[in-house]
């Protein structure tokens, strides 16, 4: 990773192009969280930004990452907030063995990455307590046929696959998480309702269209009551 790799990854949300459909979606998952203060597993946390998130709301979170040079990062990340309820450890979700330690499991851009996607989410299952919960943020469908996703793949080696919710829901059925739901991508509400003309996407249509607030708002309802059952939010409780 070069120098302006790391910088980016430091200043996650805010060095993104996405920041605000990240915050969205970020808020989104907390907003979700039982309001007492949880002891939280972060799985591929990568240099950490989702992990202070939670901390920073009083959580007690542990970060794991199979990449040793973004804990490095996630562990800068705890020092420069002096987080002392937040720590980071390099571990393989497929490989990690807790046992009824964690109230919440989160999942957020992450097991997409994953070779065995029913391994992790079992290993997620034995981490939680008796009536803890796991949330997924993960990509859905034709993910892995985007233009990112092949570049990634191609110049990184790394695994991008996409994980709709139908599939998180049958994984997690059959693994034994009940109370399953699905809600909305924080981050389509965002695009729909807030980004301005300038930061659209360079398509003239879309462009257009969205001059009129109805048309965002009949975007912003199909996300709601459609889309999510392609690309949404799984949350399953143990």
């Amino acid at each position: 990773m070069g120098q302006a790799g790391i910088k980016h990854s430091l200043n996650k949300p805010f060095s993104d192009n996405n920041c605000g459909a990240l915050l969205s979606e970020i808020g989104a998952i907390i907003s979700l969280l039982p309001s007492k203060n949880l002891k939280i597993l972060d799985v591929g946390c990568g240099s950490g930004w989702t992990s202070a998130f939670f901390a920073k709301k009083g959580h007690n979170v542990l970060g794991i990452d199979i990449s040793k040079d973004f804990i490095k990062l996630a562990n800068i990340n705890k020092k420069r907030h002096n987080l002392p309820n937040l720590k980071f450890q390099e571990k393989n979700a497929e490989k990690m063995q807790f046992n009824s330690e964690f109230d919440c499991v989160t999942f957020i851009d992450s097991l997409h990455h994953c070779i065995n996607i029913k391994k992790v989410l079992m290993n997620a299952y034995d981490s939680l307590k008796k009536e803890g919960i796991c949330i997924l943020s993960e990509p859905g469908l034709f993910h892995s046929k985007s233009p990112n996703s092949i570049k990634a793949m191609k110049e990184y080696g790394v695994l991008e696959k996409e994980i709709p919710p139908h599939l998180s829901k049958k994984i997690g059925k059959k693994i034994g998480f009940k109370n399953i739901k699905v809600y909305s991508r924080a981050k389509y509400l965002n695009f729909c309702l807030y980004t301005s003309n300038q930061n659209l996407p360079n398509f003239k249509i879309i462009r257009k269209l969205f001059r009129f607030h109805f048309i965002r708002k009949l975007a912003s309802i199909f996300t709601i009551l459609f889309y999510k059952r392609y690309d949404g939010i799984v949350f399953m409780q143990k």
